[in-house]
């Protein structure tokens, strides 16, 4: 697995925590991969889709810097390159993945957690340069 980042920091964390590989937010890559997990938008797409190979995937969940985006039309077709859109999963599809990341003892990168009333707090986190993983918010005691 391959990870980018413009963090210095973050990328040694994501080493830390089993990429094979970190690279500079638009640095090329060694080679191009299989399977690009885009969810930037307008600023990295061009280096999605110039980072994936013939035959390859963009799955795209977001666009956290906009949407309005070059598509690049002949580079898709030409290289047979798949896009993929992403929001959400069926209730059996996060079941299926829960009970596979339990089987296979994964866990989630927890960032930071916060009861329901700092949940403007909360919110404010996931917008810090330094975030790393999720930010969850308690409803309820344990």
């Amino acid at each position: 697995m391959m990870v980018t980042s413009r963090s210095e920091a973050k990328r040694k964390r994501a080493l830390e925590l089993g990429a094979h590989e970190v690279v500079a937010t638009g640095e090329r890559l060694a080679e191009p991969v299989d399977l690009v997990v885009e969810t930037v938008g307008a600023a990295t797409w061009r280096h999605s889709l110039r980072s994936v190979r013939p035959g390859g995937r963009i799955v795209t969940a977001g666009a956290t810097t906009g949407s309005d985006i070059p598509l690049e039309l002949p580079r898709i077709f030409y290289r047979q390159v798949s896009v993929i859109g992403s929001t959400s999963a069926t209730r059996g599809e996060t079941l299926r993945m829960l009970s596979f990341m339990h089987a296979a003892g994964l866990r989630p990168v927890i960032d930071s957690v916060f009861p329901l009333d700092r949940i403007h707090a909360a919110f404010e986190r996931t917008q810090t340069a330094d975030l790393f993983g999720n930010v969850v918010v308690e409803i309820g005691s344990r």
